[in-house]
């Protein structure tokens, strides 16, 4: 029967879904406690970045993910251009690469945050800008902490913006148009620092 048979729309959000299993860097996902609240950044090749919608200024603490629990660092938040934040940190911490490709509408992204403690993933589809900026479509719920955008690019997850709130739907998201201010923002003179590192982070 027809009826029994599964739809292509369903069997194309299965291969996404098994294909997020692939090298998936989930240590990038971390939670930034401010002042506000809590929401959800990237930690990234260059630096920890966040949107700042529970804080933009003041101390934070960043809470990062590895194999063996959670590590917290503690910093002062500094503005890392036009609606992005980041936070210094002490150790070295697994990072995703930032890919700064423009968006195009039809594409796959995966949706990735944490819940309750707990890590959460879902796949999203890039939809056209319209005045608000980027969006994507999901059928996620995305929690107040927000989450962050990846996509599959040359073998590999890059991260590729950080997604609002919502129930689900349609949501927004600063993507690589923006992230490209995190990239070149002022950087300071001297020679780059070599924080600790820990074995299981390469």
């Amino acid at each position: 029967m027809t009826g029994d048979r599964p739809r292509p729309s369903f069997l194309l959000g299965l291969a996404f879904a098994l294909g997020a299993c692939r090298a998936f860097p989930e240590g990038a996902v971390v939670v930034v406690q401010t002042s506000g609240g809590e929401e959800i950044g990237a930690s990234t090749t260059y630096g920890v970045v966040f949107a700042g919608r529970t804080a933009s200024k003041g101390v934070a603490r960043v809470v990062a993910f590895f194999g063996d629990g959670a590590a917290v660092e503690t910093g002062e938040i500094e503005e890392a251009g036009l609606g992005l934040y980041t936070v210094p940190v002490e150790i070295a911490l697994p990072t995703a690469e930032i890919s700064v490709a423009p968006f195009v509408a039809g594409q796959e992204v995966l949706l990735a945050g944490r819940r309750d403690g707990s890590p959460w993933t879902a796949p999203g589809r890039l939809l056209p800008p319209d005045g608000g900026g980027e969006r994507i479509e999901t059928a996620a719920s995305v929690p107040p902490s927000g989450a962050l955008a990846f996509r599959r690019e040359e073998g590999r997850w890059r991260f590729a913006g950080l997604v609002g709130p919502t129930e689900s739907g349609r949501v927004s998201v600063l993507g690589p148009e923006t992230l490209w201010r995190f990239l070149f923002r002022p950087r300071p003179v001297g020679p780059p620092p070599f924080p600790p590192k820990r074995p299981d982070v390469r």
